[in-house]
């Protein structure tokens, strides 16, 4: 994926009003003992925050650029009273998953937010 291609995604997400941000870091898993590691230079995070109502349950997709795969992801909260009911690759395991679903249970009164995050990479040469 092109920066070029980055921001058109970013602007996209701003336009639409949701909040977004997108990271840019190269990844590297170390492997076992005499193993080999493994590098992912053209990785990168987005996160999108959702908004999630007084006492209602809501939920989210963190979605990585056409072509490119998740790595991982997961969901934050920071108001006590919400709660992560799910967060997993999609579509499921074994699919190779293209996003990331996240899902909250607000148990306030008072409407509040969650944030989805996605780490993708881009495979091609």
């Amino acid at each position: 994926m092109t920066l070029k291609n980055k921001k058109i995604i970013l602007a996209t997400l701003i336009a639409t009003g949701l909040t977004c941000l997108i990271l840019f870091n190269p990844v590297n898993v170390a492997a076992a003992p005499g193993g080999k590691s493994i590098s992912f230079p053209n990785t990168y995070t987005v996160a999108i925050n959702f908004p999630v109502g007084a006492s209602t349950s809501a939920n989210g997709f963190v979605l990585c650029s056409s072509g490119d795969k998740v790595l991982s992801g997961g969901v934050l909260v920071s108001t006590s009273g919400i709660y992560v009911s799910a967060t997993t690759p999609y579509p499921g395991a074994g699919t190779n998953p293209v996003a990331w679903y996240g899902a909250v249970e607000n148990t306030n009164i008072l409407s509040g937010s969650f944030n989805v995050y996605a780490l993708c990479a881009d495979f091609t040469p």
